[in-house]
């Protein structure tokens, strides 16, 4: 791994760290495990990511790692701050097992 992409992996951590801690998110392991594959991924010329085409798609199907990839998305500029920042919140796009939105009621 080049200089850059150690750096990237470092700021992806650091975003992963702070997007669970501010919304109290499970899993933080899971999504710290995978960061520096979806830094490989993103941040190389491997995927030719095109957010209008699905022509070139990637599938987290680890899914109690979600926030390594909405912390990729929102370092790549894929996702904006407002956005990012409501991870987890009711509403919000972006939800971790915990949101409300996911608990079943009776």
């Amino acid at each position: 791994m080049n200089s850059y992409m150690k750096n990237a992996s470092k700021k992806v951590r650091s975003h992963i760290l702070k997007l669970v801690f501010k919304a109290s998110a499970p899993h933080v392991g899971s999504a710290l495990s995978i960061a520096d594959i979806l830094v490989a991924i993103y941040y190389s010329k491997k995927l030719k990511f095109n957010p209008i085409s699905f022509e070139h798609s990637f599938v987290l199907s680890k899914g109690h790692a979600c926030a390594a990839l909405y912390a990729v998305l929102f370092d790549k500029g894929l996702i904006n701050k407002s956005e990012f920042d409501s991870y987890g919140q009711n509403g919000s796009s972006l939800m971790h097992m915990r949101s409300q939105n996911y608990m079943v009621r009776k």
